[in-house]
Order: structure tokens, then sequence, then C-alpha cells
């Protein structure tokens, strides 16, 4: 699993040059008053994405082929995948934080309480959106993969839309609910935030073995 680690570093070496750049943008963005949750959270979720652009590597011209005649098992790729996602999108999480943190310290104009809160739940909703997209990218691959995101995508608007209209008949709105989770503790929240990103890996995690041990090259 070491080697696979190493195989998808050179890649993002490979394409260091564009993540500069951007990180570079975002950076001088800080220093115009844009929100700087907002720019941590689209950095975190820039690098989780490079965890599906290895996969399309992986996949390109057959490579699943060559790459599982290598001493590795179907579950040690799989374990690698979530492994490569939640570290490099964890470490941006933590580089950019603390450039807000030294851009607070240094400036002394912003409130690093509600950039944090921001932060973590863009973090939070980030693994959760990495726990639903693997194992549809590894049962469908790189291309029929985003279609059938855009669809799961699509189903939970949908869901999210009906629950409002079900609630408007009960006499409660979204605006409601939302002011209602507002109350709760932060420390509370962001605990049983974590739970459910918890549980949601586990699950993905054995969908996305299930599916690679079945699969067929």
């Amino acid at each position: 699993m070491k080697g696979l680690f190493i195989k998808d570093l050179i890649l993002l070496k490979n394409q260091a040059k564009f993540y500069i750049l951007f990180a570079m943008i975002c950076g001088l963005m800080m220093f115009v008053n844009f929100n700087p949750g907002y720019l941590i959270g689209y950095m975190t979720l820039l690098a989780m994405m490079f965890t599906f652009t290895t996969m399309s590597y992986d996949e390109f011209e057959n490579g699943y082929s060559f790459l599982f005649t290598l001493p590795f098992t179907r579950k040690d790729y799989v374990k690698e995948k979530y492994g490569f996602g939640i570290l490099i999108s964890v470490t941006v999480w933590i580089v950019f934080l603390l450039a807000v943190l030294l851009k607070s310290v240094i400036t002394k104009d912003l409130d690093m309480g509600p950039i944090f809160a921001t932060a973590l739940m863009y973090l939070f909703m980030i693994q959760l959106f990495c726990a639903v997209n693997l194992p549809i990218q590894f049962k469908f691959g790189a291309e029929k993969g985003r279609i059938a995101f855009i669809g799961v995508t699509a189903v939970a608007f949908a869901a999210v839309f009906g629950l409002s209209k079900i609630g408007k008949l009960f006499g409660m709105s979204m605006i409601e609910v939302i002011d209602r989770i507002d109350t709760i503790n932060p420390i509370y929240l962001f605990g049983i935030t974590a739970c459910i990103c918890i549980v949601a890996y586990v699950i993905s995690y054995s969908i996305s073995v299930k599916i690679m041990e079945k699969k067929q090259f």
C-alpha cells in the first residue's frame, strides 16, 4: 500500500503548478476581505477531488489490469484511496487554517471563532462528499461515475425539496429547522457531525471493498 501512496503523491507532484496557482489566488483573496472560511473549504474540496483524479489515471487505458498484477490486494487499493483522500484534504485544511490564523495575528481584523466553525463544517461536508462519491467512482469508473454522481446529487436535492414541502404541511419551514440547529451547543453539533462522518466512511468503505472484489477487469 505504501507504493500506491507514493504513486499518488508523484501524480500530485506532477499537478503541483496547478494547485500552487490556486493556492496563490486564494491567498490573495484573503487580503481583499473574502470569506476565509469559504476559501479554506474550497481548497480542501480541491484537494479531495484529486483523489478522484488519481482514479481516472489508474483506470486510463485499462490501467487496472496492470495495477492488480502488483503485490497488493483490491482491499489495499480501496484502503489507500480512502486514506489518501482524508490525508491530503485534512492536510490542506490545516495549512490554510494556519494561514488564516497567521493573517488574523498580523492584521488583527478577523474573528477566528466563526471562521473556525465554518471551516470545520466545510471539512465535515467534504468528507461526507468523499464517502458518498468514492463507491460511485469504484462502481462506474471515472466517466460514468460523474454522471452517476450528478444523478445522486439530483436525488438528494429532490429529497431535501420534498422534506421542505412535507415540513410546510406540518407548519415547519426549513429556515426554522436551521435556526433550531444554530441553537445547539457547537461542541455537541461538531461531535454529532464527526460521528456521522465516521459512520458514513465505515459504510462507504465496506461498500467500496465489496465493489472492487467483485469487479472484473
